[in-house]
């Protein structure tokens, strides 16, 4: 079973207790993504969090990401991971089987 640190930079995420989870994925918090690209600090708190994760030899999943922009950035820091309407909105039961979504074969 693998283990994902979610909402990575927000709420109880201290570094401090970082060396002793064992955890497999870090999942960064929207709240950095959707500023990133229009606040240096934000920018810069996104690639420590990506430069850290690969160190860590933890996989990297970007929460939030709603444009191109975004994704291009994330790209070229490295990120082969996203979540946000951009790469796939929610969808009801009924329409992932009517697409006939491996999740449900």
């Amino acid at each position: 079973m693998k283990v994902a640190l979610d909402d990575f930079g927000t709420g109880y995420s201290h570094l401090t207790q970082l060396h002793h989870l064992p955890f497999d994925t870090v999942k960064v918090d929207q709240a950095f993504v959707r500023s990133m690209l229009t606040d240096p600090r934000a920018m810069a708190i996104v690639e420590a969090i990506v430069a850290m994760a690969k160190r860590l030899g933890a996989e990297l999943v970007v929460e939030g990401v709603e444009s191109e922009a975004e994704l291009d950035v994330l790209r070229r820091l490295g990120c082969e991971y996203a979540q946000g309407w951009l790469v796939g909105r929610p969808q009801t039961r009924e329409e992932l089987l009517a697409r006939g979504s491996p999740l449900f074969a």
